[in-house]
């Protein structure tokens, strides 16, 4: 009897320690995963602080729009409501280095300045901005949508996801945004916490730019592409 209890003891400790090992390794796999999400991608082929305007933006002031580098930071306008005057400022920058088919990580600080129309947005894009790329929206009140436009698709326009964030910082606070796209993940983070997650197809292009049809005015700072 004494050697029945005694094997079922040992029993029970051989369970207990698979047990254990397999918890600690899918722990480590999980941190694993996280640390390879977090990790840096590849190297910084694009950078500008905007203290001047090295990097060569081609510079937009008229009566509808102004598009500047100015006092450490871009600033991006449109000056009139969408009834008033319904056109739209439909911006693109060439980064030579850049492919929007591979992985990549674009990260910047952005800041609401003011806005006065139905609505209004920081608007971000990549991709090809002729024909096909992603759009990120970020509102004040929290909305961050992910859309794409095709012009290969007859709607040309898909609206893909949009989540709420509390994280948004209003006033003229700047908000840090990244997004990432790794293998088919394309990654929203603001303020480092995770807004999005969406499975995107892979876009070949080389252009980043804005688009803003709202009377609006925001700031971009610290500008950071990776790949």
């Amino acid at each position: 009897m004494r050697n029945k209890y005694l094997r079922l003891s040992i029993l029970l400790i051989l369970i207990c320690t698979s047990c254990t090992s397999l918890r600690l390794f899918h722990k480590n796999d999980a941190c694993k995963k996280n640390s390879i999400e977090r990790s840096p991608i590849g190297r910084v082929i694009f950078a500008d602080d905007f203290s001047d305007n090295n990097k060569k933006w081609n510079q937009i002031s008229n009566k509808e729009f102004q598009l500047v580098v100015t006092d450490g930071y871009l600033r991006i306008d449109k000056y009139n409501r969408n009834r008033v005057s319904n056109g739209c400022l439909w911006y693109k920058k060439a980064i030579d280095s850049l492919d929007t088919s591979r992985d990549f990580s674009i990260s910047f600080d952005a800041r609401f300045i003011k806005g006065d129309d139905v609505a209004y947005s920081m608007d971000f894009e990549w991709g090809n901005l002729n024909d096909d790329f992603y759009q990120l929206n970020i509102s004040p009140n929290g909305t961050v949508r992910l859309n794409r436009y095709s012009r290969l698709q007859k709607s040309r326009w898909s609206y893909l996801i949009s989540k709420y964030s509390q994280r948004i910082r209003k006033g003229t606070q700047y908000n840090r945004v990244t997004i990432r796209q790794q293998l088919d993940n394309c990654k929203i983070v603001i303020n480092d916490k995770l807004v999005i997650k969406y499975n995107v197809d892979r876009i070949p292009g080389n252009c980043i730019g804005f688009l803003d049809c709202l009377k609006v005015t925001w700031d971009m700072d610290n500008l950071e592409i990776r790949q």
